[in-house]
C-alpha cells in the first residue's frame, strides 16, 4: 500500500498544473452537489478535492484499472477528472455527514 501511494504522489507530482485544475475543479463540484450551502470555503474546495483525487487514483492504481485506462491516452484528462470527482464526492459526503450544525 505504501508503494502504491509514492506511485500515486508521483504521478500527480508529474504534471501538478493540470492535478492542480482537477483538485480544484473536483473538489469544488463535489462540494456543490453534495450540499450547496457551503459557501466561501475554498480552502475545504481545495482539501476535499485533494484527498478525493488521491483516493480515487489510489483505488484505480490498487485495483490495477490504471492499466486498462492507460491504453486510451486521449482520454487520460476526462478519466482523471472522473476519479477526481468520484474520490472527491465520497470525501465530501464524509465531511458533510459529520460536519456540526
Amino acid at each position: 500500500m505504501e508503494q502504491t501511494a509514492r506511485e500515486v504522489l508521483q504521478y500527480m507530482l508529474a504534471n501538478p498544473a493540470a492535478s492542480a485544475l482537477i483538485v480544484i475543479i473536483a473538489g469544488f463540484a463535489a462540494c456543490k452537489s453534495v450540499a450547496s450551502d457551503w459557501k466561501g470555503i475554498n480552502l475545504l474546495f481545495i482539501v476535499v478535492g485533494f484527498v478525493g483525487y488521491f483516493l480515487g487514483q489510489f483505488i484505480i492504481l490498487f485495483l490495477g484499472i490504471k492499466e486498462f485506462l492507460d491504453q486510451i491516452p486521449q482520454f487520460v484528462w476526462l478519466f482523471d477528472f472522473i476519479i477526481g470527482f468520484v474520490g472527491s464526492f465520497i470525501v465530501a459526503t464524509i465531511v458533510n455527514f459529520f460536519k456540526p450544525t
